[in-house]
């Protein structure tokens, strides 16, 4: 029996130091909630279907603005939500309608006359005024952050549950 508790013990402590090897090689994991915000705009448009180019909060008047690209591989302007959606033909319309609903699921609501948007080409650009979130700029990454690495995932396949 105590035999078998050494042996888990050692084991643990294999573990412990190829994590802290793999987490020294690769460094640290860390996102600051200052960008809270961004982060979760950036979030649902991928999902509706654009590559988020930047995403900013001026300091001046609770002012955003999200710079947008229409991927390529996606659905042009993301996908219905409302029947009022069906009836909209213009992108930009589409894209106002989409922010605002957004903007209703993360806090407080856009008013219509609030959101500006300006297409050239596949490039969008939203301005509008919403309170929440801290002044600050969310840029496109090449590389994605993540808070496990190709390296840890293999460790942790392995000892699954």
């Amino acid at each position: 029996m105590k035999r078998t508790l050494v042996a888990s013990a050692c084991a643990n402590l294999r573990q412990d130091k190829l994590v802290k090897q793999i987490l020294l090689r690769c460094g640290r994991y860390y996102q600051g909630g200052k960008l809270f915000y961004h982060r979760l705009w950036k979030q649902w448009l991928n999902g509706l279907g654009f590559r988020v180019i930047c995403v900013e909060r001026l300091d001046c008047h609770d002012l955003w603005d999200l710079r947008l690209r229409l991927a390529p591989s996606k659905p042009a302007v993301g996908r219905p939500a409302t029947t009022r959606w069906v009836e909209l033909k213009d992108p930009m319309e589409k894209l106002k309608l989409q922010i605002r609903q957004i903007a209703r699921e993360l806090g407080p609501p856009i008013q219509a006359d609030g959101i500006t948007v300006v297409r050239s080409g596949a490039y969008y650009r939203a301005i509008f005024i919403w309170p929440a979130g801290e002044p600050g700029l969310l840029l496109r990454t090449e590389k994605k952050p993540e808070a496990f690495s190709f390296l840890i995932r293999r460790c942790l396949r392995r000892n699954r549950n």
